[in-house]
């Protein structure tokens, strides 16, 4: 089995990877709860840039 761990996204990188790209936090996190497109497709990116950087 995979450690828990794996999917984890820490919300301090996440909150400056929106800051640098000037994307509202909690715009962001409203519409990506709600299974917008363009915030899922936004969160996938910054999730494997975070894991890219971290392996």
């Amino acid at each position: 089995m995979m450690p828990d761990k794996l999917n984890e996204l820490p919300p301090d990188f996440l909150y400056r990877i929106l800051t640098i790209l000037d994307i509202e936090y909690g715009e962001f996190m409203y519409r990506l709860l709600n299974d917008e497109p363009h915030e899922v497709m936004i969160y996938a990116r910054i999730y494997m840039l975070y894991h890219k950087i971290n392996s």
